[in-house]
């Protein structure tokens, strides 16, 4: 198991090596001088110079690539060119929102996509069934920004009963949980429904029934434990996606998270801040994916035989 989890972590350093290369090579595509972005348009011939040097911006690629994976190695994500601040700084101050964000969202999308997709597929053909299938094409193909001005234009506009705006207090968490849970738990429940429709066909299935046992048991012990593995999957690559997702999500509720200062950074062309967001965002991806492997190898007895 120890060696399982090793390859695992190690997997995860060319990923986010990866990651730090692409966006660091898309920015030294992108247009205008970055000293100027520093200083600002009024800054003379001198100073911008100064600062290109100080910052080792007129060195190659591949030399700036190496001293930016080295800071990293050190705890340094650099300065940000706007607020003249360190960058660890500045995200991990809103890096908790959006975390926060997409935990409340995923615990949505499991608490309302598992109980559905067991339905569903016990009662198969029936009205439950088409009414989860339904629900769950619906929540799949609405955009969470398209739903979340829904949600607004009901519960605040309409009704008067919940905040749009702001992550302050428990009632501000509601409106962006919904919006951003509900597409994940369609799919939720659509991969729960397919793989328990294929574990209760199955032969031990049978068994257990011609045993006499009760069919709560026979659904909850025997076949929903084997069903878990590949949604277990789908959960934690939903909650990669709902860090991601975050952004429209934050943009329109106007929560002080990491997806809308990346958006705030990007268009004021700060390109540390936004590497580095993207950077966190990657590693909090690749540690969910981590622990996705180590349940499924606990699920699992066959990855766990394997490293023996």
């Amino acid at each position: 198991m120890h060696k399982y989890i090793l390859k695992r972590i190690l997997m995860m350093i060319p990923v986010l090596i990866g990651v730090v290369f692409i966006m660091f090579f898309i920015s030294s595509l992108t247009p205008g001088d970055p000293a100027q972005i520093i200083l600002g348009e009024g800054a003379t011939e001198a100073a911008i110079a100064q600062v290109r040097e100080e910052f080792g911006l007129d060195d190659p690629f591949l030399m700036q690539f190496g001293r930016y994976l080295l800071g990293i190695a050190q705890g340094d994500f650099g300065v940000s060119w706007d607020t003249q601040r360190p960058v660890q700084e500045e995200i991990f101050a809103r890096f908790p929102n959006t975390m926060q964000l997409a935990g409340m969202g995923i615990v949505l999308a499991l608490m309302l996509g598992i109980p559905l997709g067991i339905l569903s597929a016990v009662k198969q053909y029936s009205a439950w069934d088409f009414g989860a299938t339904f629900i769950g094409l619906i929540g799949v193909s609405m955009p969470n920004f398209w739903l979340g001005m829904l949600l607004i234009m009901l519960f605040t506009v309409n009704l008067g009963w919940l905040p749009a705006t702001g992550f302050s207090e428990p009632l501000m968490w509601i409106l962006p949980t919904f919006a951003i849970g509900t597409g994940s738990a369609s799919i939720i429940m659509r991969m729960t429904r397919s793989s328990m429709l294929e574990c209760i066909r199955q032969d031990y299935i049978r068994t257990a029934r011609a045993k006499g046992q009760i069919e709560r048991k026979v659904i909850f012990r025997h076949a929903l434990k084997n069903a878990l593995i590949p949604v277990t999957t789908t959960a934690g690559l939903s909650f990669g996606f709902l860090l991601g997702g975050a952004v429209l999500t934050e943009t329109i509720f106007a929560i002080p998270g990491l997806g809308s200062f990346m958006v705030q950074s990007l268009q004021r062309r700060d390109w540390p801040t936004a590497i580095g967001g993207a950077l966190l965002i990657a590693i909090s991806f690749s540690i969910v994916n981590l622990l996705v492997d180590i349940l499924y190898a606990i699920l699992d007895p066959r990855i766990r035989s394997q490293y023996r």
